[in-house]
């Protein structure tokens, strides 16, 4: 009884671990799309030569 016990936790343990590690790894895909269109966005604006009116987003501007 006792050896089931301990499977059914290291199984639960080891879903549990799988599933930090797709949300981590979803959270990072996100962050790299966002990267992507940002660096886009100032190629964008490097090849026009103008200044864009925000910080694309990623700025905190405190008021």
């Amino acid at each position: 009884m006792k050896k089931l016990e301990i499977e059914r936790l290291k199984d639960k343990t080891a879903q549990t671990l799988s599933d930090a590690q797709r949300r981590t790894a979803s959270i990072e895909a996100k962050r790299e799309r966002k990267k992507i269109a940002i660096d886009g966005q100032a190629q964008q604006f490097l090849s026009t030569n103008t200044y864009p009116k925000t910080c694309f987003g990623i700025c905190k501007d405190t008021d």
